[in-house]
């Protein structure tokens, strides 16, 4: 796992207020409604990799995009988006570049799995990087980040639904611990499910 550095960012400048080594800490945590005074960004130490932050109101215009480049026609709609950053904001995550442009992204959900009802569960929305970023770590990270988040939310399952064909996602979820479940797709849509235990994260 990348090793990451905990940044609180002051709004205005692009300065470190603070910086402290650590294993992971979420980049959300701590921030109620109204707490606009600091934000956090997770750094990796190599300059050339994104920062992982939580996605603002004003990332899901670039996120919709994002997805859909990278998903055409399957992508979620703005409307999807913003309910899924209205319910799950400290789980929707977005990697910057050092310009500030969004490169990657992830959507989390961590409540009462609505499939089967088991309580304590979280699943992965999306998780989709730039094609011109690929192979670099990013969806690592990003999915470290969520999958840590998901953690401190005291989770203790993680879900994905994705195609057959998509080989380098399972494979990127298979290295996570992802493991093939039966959980079907609530839509009833032919997809491949993955699981993977968060009690030993």
């Amino acid at each position: 796992m990348t090793r990451l550095l905990d940044f609180v960012t002051c709004i205005g400048t692009t300065k470190p207020c603070v910086a402290r080594q650590n294993s992971y800490t979420n980049p959300c945590m701590g921030m109620g409604k109204g707490q606009t005074a600091l934000r956090k960004s997770v750094f990796s130490e190599d300059e050339n990799l994104p920062v992982i932050r939580c996605a603002y109101t004003e990332d899901l215009d670039a996120i919709y995009a994002l997805e859909y480049l990278v998903f055409g026609q399957d992508a979620y709609g703005p409307a999807k988006l913003r309910a899924f950053h209205a319910r799950f904001g400290d789980l929707v995550l977005v990697a910057c570049d050092v310009d500030g442009v969004i490169v990657g992204y992830a959507i989390g959900g961590g409540r009462a799995n609505p499939v089967n009802e088991i309580k304590d569960s979280a699943w992965v929305n999306s998780l989709a990087v730039h094609p011109g970023r690929r192979g670099c770590g990013i969806a690592g990270m990003l999915l470290d980040t969520l999958l840590d988040a998901f953690v401190a939310r005291g989770l203790c399952r993680a879900m994905v639904y994705t195609e057959e064909w998509r080989t380098p996602a399972i494979r990127l979820y298979r290295s996570r611990g992802f493991v093939p479940a039966c959980d079907p797709h609530p839509s009833g849509l032919a997809r491949v499910t993955l699981a993977a235990s968060l009690i030993c994260r």
